[in-house]
Formats: structure tokens, sequence, C-alpha cells
């Protein structure tokens, strides 16, 4: 009868204990997973205004992302559909593509 009992008080025991690493692990956020280490190496930067180098009247279609930089489909403002990219880390734009071969569209840098 003394080992009856004894055994469960320890089975009771290990019951709470559980019960309580459960619960500490729960509000931790142990059950979480970890960010990936990449976006620990990417700093983040804020700008109040980027100036993309487009006329009056141009329209931003679309914005995709894609390896730390931005693809900014444009049309309108007096040049035909384009494409710049973007770099998010300091708000220079790298490079565009522009789909009609106008003197206005490539005389732009």
């Amino acid at each position: 009868m003394n080992a009856a009992k004894t055994l469960v008080w320890v089975m009771s025991g290990m019951l709470l204990a559980g019960l309580a690493v459960l619960v500490v692990g729960l509000s931790l956020g142990w059950h979480q997973d970890s960010p990936p280490a990449i976006s620990a190496q990417i700093e983040k930067k804020e700008f109040d205004l980027i100036d993309l180098g487009q006329p009056s009247g141009t329209v931003i279609e679309e914005i995709s992302t894609s390896d730390g930089e931005l693809a900014v489909v444009l049309s309108g403002g007096g040049l035909g559909p384009r494409i710049l990219i973007v770099d998010t880390m300091s708000g220079a734009v790298r490079g565009e593509i522009i789909t009609n071969s106008s003197d206005s569209a490539l005389s732009k840098p």
C-alpha cells in the first residue's frame, strides 16, 4: 500500500512539474520559431522622401520586392511604361527598364 501511495505522489509531482514547464514555456514564447539569421543582418532604414526622378504625372502601377530591391512599375508622365529598380538600403535608383525607345525616355540617366 505504501508503494502505491508513493507512486501516486511521484506521478502527481511529475504532472505538476510538466504543467509548470508548459505554462512557463508558453508565456516566454518557447513555441515560436526564431527569425532567420539573414534578417538580423539587414539593417532597416527609414526614409522621409525618396525622389525617383520621374516627371510630374507619373503613376506607380505596382511595387514588388526581391533581395533588398524594389521593382517599381511606372506609367504616365509623358513617358512610356517603365520599371525602376530601387535599392532599399540607400533609396537610390539602381536601374531603369523602359519599354519604348522614345528620345525623352532615352535621355534620362
